[in-house]
């Protein structure tokens, strides 16, 4: 059970991570930095 628990985390975590990162892309080339 709880290996289901990390591993969901891991993959919420890098999903999070993902989408901050283009998020952080976006802004850069938005406000040409």
């Amino acid at each position: 059970m709880e290996g289901i628990i990390y591993t969901n985390l891991d993959v919420n975590s890098f999903h999070l991570r993902t989408v901050l990162s283009e998020l952080e892309q976006g802004f850069k080339t938005f406000f040409k930095f």
